[in-house]
């Protein structure tokens, strides 16, 4: 009778650990933060161009790509580069630089936060949309153009997202819109316009620069997921051309973090 009282509460503590929690460490604790995690990119150009309809995407060049975990660190150098894209109703995108770097980096998590980067550097820039149809050209050159983006994630503290542009000798010609040459160098301010048409057609910017939010958020500083940097970017809405309609951006030195 003692014996099967034994085995009995025996069976019992037996069945009563198997239905417990494991210990601490075992199992994610629901309440826990993630770990951050971290990625980032830079190419020298990208956007979109639509002709009367017929669209087509500027692919990237020259990418320099990671995410973390683990650590990384990338980084595309050349020193010179030059490539014609079709895009369409004959129209043609050509694209020219000197020394061009670009770079992706991050250490992965370190303490509460993991800090992705990345930066595209070109210099003697030049990108030109030409029709052999049409008179003039859309087109802009640089002797020096960079941009930079960074991403923090922290488990602990709202992410910062940040990005900065330098330009040197920067000239864009829209003598194909009828919209004349401009000119600029500096440090631009995130988003500036250096030219807008009467209309808003077509808008230039330097440093452009565009945070994805998470869902249903007033609070975008707080709430960012990522962060992409558009040294120069034209861009199209509609834009007339001999009867044609013109729409897209053409993206240069791009540097994306999150």
């Amino acid at each position: 009778m003692r014996l099967g009282m034994v085995c009995s509460s025996l069976v019992g503590a037996a069945l009563a650990l198997a239905v417990q929690p494991a210990a601490a460490g075992m199992l994610d604790d629901p309440g826990a933060p993630e770990a951050p995690v971290a990625a980032s990119y830079a190419t020298i150009i990208g956007g979109s161009f639509e002709v009367d309809g017929s669209s087509s995407t500027i692919p990237h060049a020259l990418t320099a790509s990671g995410s973390a975990p683990p650590a990384y660190s990338v980084k595309t150098s050349v020193k010179s580069f030059s490539k014609t894209l079709s895009l369409p109703d004959f129209t043609s995108l050509s694209v020219s630089t000197g020394v061009t770097t670009d770079t992706a980096a991050s250490m992965g998590q370190q303490g509460d936060t993991a800090t992705a980067t990345a930066s595209s550097s070109i210099q003697s820039a030049s990108a030109s949309v030409t029709n052999p149809l049409l008179s003039g050209k859309l087109s802009l050159s640089g002797t020096e153009i960079k941009s930079t983006a960074e991403f923090v994630a922290s488990t602990k503290a709202a992410p910062l997202a940040s990005g900065t542009t330098t330009i040197a000798g920067l000239v864009v010609d829209m003598s194909l819109l009828g919209l004349g040459v401009h000119n600029y160098t500096g440090t631009p301010k995130p988003n500036m316009v250096l030219f807008k048409s009467k209309d808003g057609s077509v808008i230039v910017y330097l440093n452009r620069q565009t945070k994805t939010l998470a869902p249903a958020s007033d609070q975008p500083d707080a709430t960012a997921t990522s962060i992409t940097v558009r040294a120069v970017d034209v861009h199209l809405t509609d834009a007339m051309v001999a009867g044609q309609s013109i729409s897209g951006d053409i993206e240069i030195g791009i540097s994306y973090a999150e």
